[in-house]
């Protein structure tokens, strides 16, 4: 059993420890790698607590990140700042995306945290 004291603040740490989002060219990453492949652009997380879910967004304007096939994504904390392979990869996946030139987005990754 897990009291909601706890449960709130495991997701508060959560929240704390992911600083930033970076966007690579890479493959997916495994539980084991650190770091990004082929990590592209890298920035600071806007970031969200809704009720058990931390939301973790990345904007990019329309001169970001145009004409580049994005396919991995990663969250970074412990030490990391918005240069490319600082601090440490906490979590990580795939992705699909080419993003144009006169095109802004955000791109928002949700971690839920709930009881077992």
């Amino acid at each position: 059993m897990i009291t909601d004291f706890l449960l709130n603040k495991i997701i508060n740490n959560v929240d704390e420890a992911i600083t930033h989002i970076a966007l690579g060219t890479g493959l997916e990453p495994s539980s084991s790698d650190t770091k990004l492949t082929g990590e592209e652009i890298r920035k600071v997380a806007d970031s969200y607590i809704d009720q058990n879910t931390v939301i973790k967004e990345l904007y990019l304007d329309e001169n970001e990140g145009n004409g580049i096939q994005f396919t991995n994504l990663g969250l970074f904390g412990e030490g990391a700042t918005s240069e490319v392979d600082t601090g440490v990869l906490m979590s990580g996946g795939r992705m699909d995306l080419l993003k144009g030139s006169k095109q802004s987005m955000t791109i928002s990754v949700e971690i839920t945290i709930e009881r077992a």
